[in-house]
């Protein structure tokens, strides 16, 4: 196996893992903070699944709500929710990480981080 396949490898790997440990606290965040708040009949589009997410059952049949499975949410759904977020300044989480000179410090420390569990949310590589 050449030095290139077994990097990607290793980055293949640690993508994994990381969604392991990514799923596991959403589906906590999700029966602990979301679904309390969530309107009876609300309807969840979840957008970016690797793994399978385990909704609680219970509260989403006593509320009404649907889990729907689609690679994007209707555009109507879309639009609601960017306007809710402009209205509410809720803005995206990021790690920024700069792609230097050399292209690698930024894009190593974003591996590293996402190899190590400790990538939160989105990581961007940003062009200076």
């Amino acid at each position: 196996m050449s030095q290139e396949d077994r990097e990607v490898a290793e980055i293949v790997e640690a993508a994994r893992i990381w969604n392991y440990e990514a799923t596991k606290r959403a589906q906590k965040e999700l029966e602990s903070k979301y679904v309390p708040i969530l309107a009876k009949t609300a309807k969840v589009f979840p957008l970016t699944i690797s793994q399978g997410i385990v909704f609680p059952s219970l509260p989403l049949v006593l509320q009404g709500i649907s889990v729907v499975g689609s690679p994007l949410a209707p555009v109507g759904s879309q639009r609601q929710m960017l306007e809710f977020a402009a209205l509410h300044g809720i803005k995206p989480q990021i790690e920024k990480f700069p792609l230097t000179q050399t292209g690698q410090t930024g894009i190593t420390n974003a591996m590293q981080r996402l190899r190590d569990g400790k990538m939160r949310y989105r990581g961007v590589v940003v062009v200076p």
